[in-house]
């Protein structure tokens, strides 16, 4: 996790988290990478190997605005996939849609919110599923 989103999920200024990590004062295991990044590595917060609840299926659903954009789509689909597979997810489902984020009309998205089998839904972004 990056130090400002650890900083703001913890209520504390990332130039405070900055500091601790120079120092090697943090209360949690830190990693500086060779590009200069401190990622911060809190339990608390970690996801990885989690699993959806009560056996439900994971799937990786990538939606774009219009049909202009199909070549951006299939790209979407392939970073979902590699994500899910990276968090320890065996073989994540992967499901397109090319609709509005302006309107509920997305056949897809809505079948998967019903399906009571589907346990865990993985998106690039939140405006993938509706705009804010």
């Amino acid at each position: 996790m990056l130090v400002k989103e650890w900083a703001a999920r913890e209520g504390l200024h990332p130039q405070t988290v900055w500091k601790w990590c120079r120092e090697g004062t943090m209360p949690v295991p830190v990693e500086h990478t060779p590009t200069g990044m401190w990622l911060i590595h809190d339990p608390k917060y970690e996801t990885r190997g989690a699993q959806a609840p009560a056996g439900g299926r994971t799937v990786c659903y990538a939606r774009v605005s219009g049909p202009d954009r199909k070549n951006d789509l299939q790209r979407q689909a392939d970073r979902l996939k590699a994500f899910a597979l990276s968090m320890g997810v065996e073989r994540p489902e992967v499901v397109t849609e090319v609709g509005s984020g302006m309107n509920d009309r997305r056949r897809k998205l809505n079948r998967l919110l019903a399906d009571p089998t589907v346990g865990v839904i993985i998106v690039e972004h939140r405006d993938r599923l509706a705009r804010m």
